[in-house]
């Protein structure tokens, strides 16, 4: 028997994930395949592993900056199961294969989160400071909890209402944080820390990798490094938008001062490197001034060169001398130039040295 409908794209793109050597995971996986699938055939192939990298293709676009990662994974679930539930055939048997793997991708993402948040809770401390950490288990529980609680409210076709009054109940009874704006702004501020931490890295690892005289040549991968600095010195205005968040909320007073402390000893270290990147941006954009303005003052120099040779050549010693005074007054300015190209060289080594350790330490810590 043929299957038709929706079904079909969702049978396509569990059957066939895996022939894709590199899917597109800007779009749905469908969109590649254009073929009819047998029922018989289908079923043998079903799997929990191609249900599951599925959901991982669509969980591509999420973006949890503010933490509402629980939700658009609880939504993601319900884009699949609309798939399987608009056909009848083995429907019971795709849908135990999706909720086996929406209970991993749950799981793996609690642990993901809680350690990113401890990560972020205990980083730059000496050896003998006293560490804080959310109890991982009670987190997980809190996490794994509100991600069921919404997918079963979704199935039942709550309003919004409704669900946001049973997060409010949920969050009454769970230990550590009794509003969801906590539990968010707690996850919120684990995924942050994290993902501005590791752009900073990247940034800063490709300028120690520049070599300013290579560079600035390179068009394209000037342009890039000068907008991955931009972009990393810019999302700190983000990151100290969280600084209020924190003291506005309501976390229980331990952990808002744990957070506090961890915000500003990160911030410490960021903002060093950050100023350092961006102070090294400057110099390089400096730099290419200088070597464009040197590249043309040596087509002038060569120019009043030439024309001297020339004159030589006619026995215009006169006219000859004018052009070699020319020449002189250039090449001064060449050497000024030369000079100031090396005063900005040894400065970004300066700031390459400095970024380095800079660099190492935030590894550490993320």
């Amino acid at each position: 028997m043929v299957i038709n409908g929706n079904l079909l794209n969702f049978q396509q793109d569990v059957a066939n994930i895996n022939i894709i050597e590199k899917p597109n995971y800007n779009s749905r996986v469908e969109d590649n395949l254009n073929f009819t699938v047998i029922d018989d055939a289908y079923s043998a192939d079903i799997s929990q592993e191609g249900i599951e990298k599925l959901f991982e293709s669509r969980l591509i676009a999420i973006n949890s900056s503010e933490g509402n990662e629980i939700q658009e994974y609880v939504e993601r679930y319900m884009e699949i199961r609309k798939d399987i539930e608009s056909n009848n055939n083995n429907q019971e048997y795709y849908i135990q294969q999706l909720d086996k793997v929406f209970d991993k991708v749950i799981d793996e993402a609690a642990t993901t989160s809680v350690n990113k948040i401890n990560k972020f809770l205990n980083g730059y401390l000496s050896e003998d400071a006293e560490r804080f950490n959310i109890d991982e288990n009670q987190f997980k529980g809190t996490y794994i909890g509100l991600a069921n609680r919404l997918k079963d409210l979704y199935l039942n076709g709550e309003n919004e209402q409704k669900i946001e009054g049973e997060i409010q109940t949920y969050f009454k009874n769970q230990p550590n944080f009794k509003t969801y704006s906590d539990f968010k702004l707690t996850i919120e501020i684990g995924n942050y820390a994290h993902a501005l931490q590791s752009d900073i890295v990247k940034a800063g690892r490709n300028i120690l990798s520049t070599n300013p005289k290579e560079i600035i040549h390179d068009t394209p991968k000037y342009n890039g490094l000068i907008n991955e600095i931009s972009r990393v010195t810019n999302s700190l205005n983000a990151w100290q938008m969280l600084s209020e968040k924190i003291d506005k909320s309501t976390l229980h007073k331990e952990l808002k001062t744990a957070m506090k402390s961890a915000y500003e000893r990160t911030s410490k270290r960021i903002n060093k490197v950050s100023e350092n990147a961006a102070l090294y941006g400057n110099l390089l954009e400096e730099y290419k001034r200088l070597d464009e303005r040197l590249r043309k003052l040596k087509s002038i120099y060569e120019k009043h060169n030439n024309t001297a040779d020339e004159f030589n050549k006619q026995h215009n010693i006169e006219r000859a001398g004018q052009s070699l005074v020319k020449a002189s007054e250039i090449y001064k300015q060449m050497a000024e130039i030369e000079a100031k190209k090396m005063n900005l060289e040894a400065k970004m080594s300066k700031i390459q040295n400095e970024l380095n350790e800079q660099i190492e330490e935030i590894e550490q810590n993320i």
